[in-house]
């Protein structure tokens, strides 16, 4: 699958190219500022998804921040699916 994401941090919109995954459960999904580097990495351990997602944000390598590794919460929109 991919797409685009748009999120907010630090009161900023933030848009980003996505890319990912669900195997077996399993969620992966890498997204990208401009198309060409991994930005982030979003991942999520096998289980029932339902309606939300819950799982971990790390930083691809070498990006420097001060928070490296953010929980996140991915909601399904109304109607879709």
């Amino acid at each position: 699958m991919h797409g685009n994401l748009q999120r907010s941090a630090s009161d900023q919109s933030i848009q980003a190219q996505v890319s990912g995954d669900a195997i077996s459960g399993a969620f992966n999904l890498d997204n990208s500022a401009d198309g060409v580097s991994t930005d982030a990495a979003w991942e999520r351990a096998p289980a029932d998804c339902g309606r939300e997602i819950r799982g971990l944000r790390r930083l691809a390598e070498g990006r420097s921040n001060a928070e490296p590794v953010k929980d996140f919460l991915l909601k399904k929109a109304p109607g879709w699916g």
